[in-house]
């Protein structure tokens, strides 16, 4: 979802952007997606420069030029067949470990860009020439996202906002409203979404 709201700030000048890049080098620190990336792709793939504020930043420079320059792609030629999204299955789910309790079987291990372009066009149903799968007997998700809540700052609103984007096209404010939203339409992921809340609610500051 941060990688979509990612998005959405490079649509809303597009063209600007192409032009002068340095822009939304300027702009892309203060949105979300510079936390998830620092607690993501810098713990997990680089965490001897998680201290090093310059080595962050150029990383996360190459992380927005790349960006920019798949959205601009996307727009024209749409994504490369079997490119970027690989899916996971498992028999077996762990949970993560923050205590969060996913529910499907079926998540996204990589290209979650692309499926975030997916996403913003509305496209449900994935073609089976846009992603590959790898199927693993027993699977534990990454917990990438467990530090962010806290660093984010979220009212109560604005988290379970947020948080129902990945269930609702519907914006839930309150967790007594997303909850009877969930158990009316997709009861079997009810557990997941109260592990989620009870994993993240240390982050969530009050009114």
């Amino acid at each position: 979802m941060i990688r979509r709201n990612f998005f959405d700030l490079i649509e809303a000048d597009l063209e600007g952007y192409l032009d002068e890049p340095d822009r939304l080098q300027e702009a892309a620190p203060e949105h979300p997606c510079f936390l998830r990336f620092r607690h993501s792709s810098i713990t997990q793939r680089m965490p001897e420069f998680l201290d090093d504020a310059v080595e962050v930043r150029r990383a996360f420079t190459g992380r927005v030029a790349r960006s920019l320059k798949l959205f601009a792609r996307y727009g024209e030629r749409g994504l490369a067949p079997r490119v970027g999204i690989a899916l996971d299955p498992g028999a077996e789910i762990h949970s993560t470990a923050s205590g969060e309790r996913p529910t499907q079987r079926l998540l996204a291990g990589d290209g979650c860009h692309r499926l975030a372009l997916k996403l913003r066009a509305g496209q449900e149903i994935l073609a089976p020439n846009i992603y590959r799968g790898r199927i693993f007997r027993s699977y534990t998700p990454r917990d990438v996202s467990r530090a962010l809540p806290p660093e984010l700052d979220l009212s109560p609103n604005e988290y379970f906002s947020f948080l129902s984007l990945a269930y609702s096209d519907r914006e839930f404010l309150n967790a007594a409203s997303l909850h009877a939203y969930i158990e009316r339409t997709h009861p079997d992921r009810l557990d997941e979404v109260e592990s989620i809340i009870a994993a993240d609610a240390v982050g969530v500051t009050a009114p």
